[in-house]
């Protein structure tokens, strides 16, 4: 049969022949009838592929039948059911498929359906009902999308809702973990604090207490909490004073004073303490916060710079008198040693001398320990054994002491070695040791002086002030007797402050101990109570420098016959010089001018074998004079003497080139004695005719 003929039936029958192609491709075989093209808005062209079910969705399931027939290459015939299309001018049409292998060629035939009128009506209308039910669907899938947008549109609006109770949530969730973080380092810095802090509710009951508190005050948080803060009561204030501090606290108000507090171990400290009212949402005070500041070693330091001014003032006082005083004395004491040579030993006018020349000991005595304030006063310090000096000491108070007053020492003999002045050691220990027999008086009393090897550790030399650690040696003087109360141990130390009757003590020793120990890197401390007696603690750094062998000056005075060319602007010292040297074998050239010495030296300069100069005179100070003699004669000795000098101390006056530096008044033998040690050690004078 020819493709025409073909056709011609297929086009009869109103069929559309179709071959699949896979992929869910078909293609239609001859010419498909106008409804079809019409439906799938095909051509009449023979080479176009279509998918059936886009047109047909009555197909969809029937096809995946189709599939599995055909890829089973059954024989057999699939048969669908009746379906109604609706063209697209709205003329409806009863349709069929039919799917079956044609010699292994999968066919799918589409044609109008085969069926009376009666069939075809119930068909029709079985379609209407499809299609209206079909629109029905399709009115309700509008409507579920409808919804589904409407509900996309809450979700949407709820989400953004969501979102902005998301992003203020965990902005209040930043808020709390930075208000936590706050806590936590408002509670490290309080649980690290220097300061001792305390909260107690609103009856005074200590409810937390930080660490620095059990430092400060020996007690721990276990044994504190639960307290009243009376457990820090010293004694020292008043009702009053606590009085006077609920009443602040009740009125709301924040309470500042400085308190004398006890510790754990029964010392005291001081403290700055402030003491504020913690308030609840509505206002209401809730809690007490009290931080206290131990002030202690503050006011320690507070007490030493009185101290030191205090000391610097009778410094400056002692500048001003003990030039003219010392050049007073040194008349007095020169004119009476010397009458002392000329007078028969054993007769009344040779015991009153010896009398005066010992009160001028005393004023001089008195004048040096004035001069210890000063700054520009220097002694000669140098590797000493204290345990020597001590022990000599006490000898020498056995001998002076009442019979009622006993003497017990401890002298360790290792003692080691300090850097001193001999005398200003032995002054100290016989200070120290007067006042405790005085304040024992005519009682039967103990003086106890002990002196051993200690070493400060880091952790104590922190409560005293300019210690350091370290290796030290400690002597310490007790008493038992009468004690003194704490305003009177804070005054004992200040120049002119005595607990004596007048006439019984000038009030200088113990001013005269504290500046020898300061000046020696040294501390004292005191412990006293009334009616139990004191102890001085005092404490040297040791030294691993050894000893220096003393010079015996008990020999007879030397004497010598150089020429002494001596200058002194005070006429009375200026002659009892020259008279005191002379009688020593000198020959002597005196002048009471530094202009008039200036020319005798430079008419003659070989012609003398040492200079002696006072330093305050007019015109040349005795510095000024030595250095234009120097100029003239580098090789020549100088003697500086002076009753005092703010300006020129020992070393000063070493490193001008000053042979010897006397201080005024000066005793015979002490001059002697330096003028044979300047020229000694003097260089070969030139040959004089």
């Amino acid at each position: 049969m020819n493709n025409s003929v073909q056709q011609d039936i297929l086009s009869a029958l109103d069929m559309v022949v179709m071959e699949y192609h896979g992929n869910e491709r078909f293609k239609v075989i001859g010419e498909a009838p106008d409804w079809f093209n019409r439906k799938c808005g095909l051509t009449h062209s023979t080479d176009l592929y279509f998918k059936p079910q886009k047109h047909f969705p009555f197909l969809e399931n029937f096809l995946t039948d189709a599939l599995d027939l055909w890829d089973k290459k059954s024989e057999r015939q699939l048969k669908s059911g009746f379906w109604i299309e609706t063209e697209p001018s709205g003329k409806e049409k009863a349709l069929e498929a039919t799917a079956l292998n044609i010699k292994t060629r999968p066919m799918l035939f589409i044609e109008p359906a085969r069926f009376s009128y009666i069939e075809k009506h119930k068909i029709i209308q079985k379609g209407r009902e499809l299609q209206l039910s079909f629109k029905h669907k399709e009115r309700l899938e509008a409507v579920l999308r409808q919804a589904q947008q409407d509900l996309e549109k809450r979700v949407d609006a709820r989400t953004a809702e969501l979102s902005i109770t998301n992003a203020l949530l965990r902005k209040e969730i930043d808020e709390r973990k930075q208000a936590e973080k706050k806590k936590i380092q408002l509670a490290t810095a309080i649980d690290q604090a220097a300061e001792a802090i305390m909260i107690t509710d609103t009856l005074g009951v200590i409810e937390y207490v930080n660490p620095a508190f059990q430092y400060i005050t020996g007690y721990t948080a276990k044994e504190a909490i639960g307290q009243n803060p009376n457990i820090l009561k010293s004694g020292q204030h008043d009702e009053a004073f606590y009085l006077k501090m609920w009443a602040t606290l009740g009125r709301g108000e924040v309470w500042r004073s400085h308190f004398i507090n006890k510790r754990k171990d029964g010392k005291l400290f001081e403290a700055e303490v402030t003491i504020s009212p913690v308030r609840d949402a509505w206002g209401k005070i809730t809690n007490y916060v009290c931080v206290n500041r131990d002030v202690t070693r503050e006011v320690m330091m507070e007490k030493h710079l009185r101290q030191t001014q205090k000391m610097e003032a009778i410094g400056t006082l002692a500048g001003g008198i003990a030039h003219d005083f010392n050049n007073i004395l040194a008349g007095i004491m020169g004119y009476t040693e010397m009458s002392l040579y000329d007078t028969p030993e054993g007769s009344q006018i040779h015991r009153w001398l010896k009398r005066s020349l010992l009160a001028c000991e005393r004023g001089k005595a008195l004048i040096n320990q004035i001069l210890m304030f000063s700054r520009a006063e220097e002694t000669e310090q140098r590797p000493i054994y204290i345990k020597v000096i001590v022990k000599e000491a006490l000898k020498l108070l056995h001998a002076t002491i009442p019979s009622s007053i006993k003497i017990r020492h401890e002298i360790n003999n290792e003692t080691g070695v300090i850097i001193a002045d001999t005398t200003e050691i032995h002054q100290v220990l016989i200070n120290l040791c007067t006042n405790a027999i005085h304040a024992m008086g005519d009682l039967d009393g103990v003086l106890a002086v002990t002196l051993d090897n200690v070493t400060i550790e880091a952790d104590d030399a922190k409560r005293y002030i300019d210690l350091s650690p370290g290796d030290y040696v400690q002597l310490t003087v007790s008493d038992n007797g009468c004690g003194m109360d704490a305003d009177t141990v804070e005054k004992i130390f200040e120049p002119f402050f005595t607990t004596k009757k007048i006439g019984e003590g000038t009030g200088m020793g113990l001013s005269v101990v504290h500046g020898i120990i300061k000046r020696n890197n040294g501390l004292i401390n005191v412990y006293s109570h009334p009616g139990e007696g004191s102890t001085f603690q005092i404490l040297f750094p040791r030294t691993d420098k050894p000893t220096e062998k003393g010079i015996d000056e008990t020999a007879s005075l030397p004497t010598g016959k150089e020429h002494i060319l001596l200058v002194d602007d005070d006429v009375l010292l200026a002659d009892m010089t020259n008279e005191m040297l002379t009688s020593l074998g000198y020959t002597l050239t005196s002048c009471t001018s530094s202009v008039e010495a200036l020319d005798a030296f430079r008419a003659s300069p070989a012609k003398f074998d040492l200079v002696i100069t006072d330093q305050s005179m007019p015109h040349f100070r005795g510095t000024e004079l030595a250095k234009k003699i120097k100029q003239i004669r580098p090789d020549v000795p100088i003697i500086l003497c002076t009753g005092f000098s703010g300006l020129v101390t020992p070393a000063k006056a070493h490193d001008m080139g000053i042979a010897q530096y006397v201080m005024k008044p000066f005793v015979r033998r002490e001059m002697a004695v330096s003028v044979r040690r300047a020229l000694d050690a003097s260089r070969t004078r030139p040959q004089r005719e």
